[in-house]
C-alpha cells in the first residue's frame, strides 16, 4: 500500500488530491487500484473524473469511499463516482439520505461487474455478517422507493436554500466554502477567533479543549423534554456533577413507562 498526500492542505480532513499526482503515482508504484474518499469530511471533492481517465491509461480501477455522497446521483447532472468513471463505489446511505445507521450501497459499473462481480459477493459473503439487521436492509428498500418518488425535486430545493444561506453568510464577512459538497455547510470559523471552553480532568475543570453541552444533552434529552408525556415520560431528572451549561430541566433521563 502507498499514499498519496495532497499538495498544499490546510486541514487533515481535505483530500485534494489531483488526477496529476495519480498519474505519476501509478508510473511510480505496481497498486492494482486507486482508492480515495470523496467528498471529504469538508465537503470537497477532487477530479474524479480526471482520476478515473489516469486509472483506465494505468489500467487500474478507481475506488471511491463515497460515505458523503450517496445523492449525488440525483443532482443534475449528476456527480456520482460511478457517472465521472469510477469502477466502484461505496455509498453510506445513512449518511445522508433516509436510511437506519449502518445502511449502504456498494455499487459496481457495468465493466467492472462483468470482471469482478462475482469476486465481490464472495467477499461481502466472507465480510459481511451471517446475522444481518432485517430492519437496515428494510430501511434501505424503503429509500429506494423514497428515493423515487419525487427526490430530485425535494433535493434541488433544498440545495437553493442552503446555496441561499452560503450567500447570506459570505456577505456578513464569514469564510465559506463555496464549491463544496452541495448538501455541506462549511464555514471556516478560525478568523472569527477561537478560545479554549475548558474540560474537567481528575474532577477538576481545567484549561483545555473542551466544555460545551454533552451530545445527549443536547439532542436525546431535549427531545425527550420536549416530546409530548405520554409518548416519553421523564422518570428521572438530575444535574451535572460538574458546571453546568444548560437548564437543570433539559439535563433528564428516560425509560419507558412500566405497565
Amino acid at each position: 500500500m502507498e499514499w498519496l498526500f495532497p499538495e498544499g492542505a490546510k486541514s487533515l480532513c481535505a483530500c485534494p488530491i489531483t488526477a496529476e499526482q495519480v498519474a505519476e503515482g501509478l508510473k511510480k508504484s505496481s497498486a492494482f487500484a486507486v482508492y480515495i474518499t470523496a467528498p471529504d469530511y469538508l465537503g470537497g471533492s477532487p477530479d474524479i473524473k480526471g482520476i478515473a481517465a489516469a486509472c483506465r491509461a494505468a489500467g487500474v480501477p478507481l475506488l471511491v469511499d463515497n460515505a458523503h455522497g450517496a445523492y449525488l446521483k440525483f443532482l443534475h447532472p449528476s456527480k456520482h463516482p460511478l457517472d465521472l468513471g469510477a469502477a466502484m463505489s461505496c455509498d453510506s446511505a445513512h449518511k445522508t439520505l433516509p436510511v437506519l445507521t449502518g445502511g449502504a450501497y456498494l455499487h459496481l459499473s457495468e465493466e467492472w461487474a462483468e470482471r469482478v462481480g462475482r469476486q465481490a459477493k464472495k467477499a461481502m459473503e466472507l465480510f459481511g455478517s451471517t446475522s444481518p439487521s432485517y430492519v437496515i436492509l428494510q430501511s434501505l428498500d424503503l429509500c429506494n422507493r423514497y428515493l423515487a418518488e419525487g427526490y430530485r425535486e425535494k433535493l434541488q430545493w433544498t440545495i437553493g436554500q442552503i446555496g441561499h444561506l452560503r450567500g447570506q453568510l459570505k456577505k456578513q464577512g464569514w469564510t465559506v466554502m463555496m464549491d463544496s459538497d452541495p448538501l455541506k455547510l462549511t464555514i471556516f470559523t478560525g478568523e472569527k477567533g477561537y478560545r479554549e471552553a475548558g474540560a474537567i480532568a481528575g474532577g477538576v475543570l481545567v484549561d483545555d479543549t473542551g466544555g460545551g453541552v454533552c451530545q445527549t444533552s443536547s439532542t436525546l434529552f431535549n427531545a425527550v423534554v420536549r416530546a409530548p408525556q405520554a409518548a416519553l415520560p421523564v422518570c428521572h431528572t438530575a444535574r451535572c456533577c460538574m458546571p453546568r451549561r444548560a437548564p437543570s430541566a433539559r439535563q433528564t433521563s428516560s425509560a419507558p413507562r412500566r405497565r
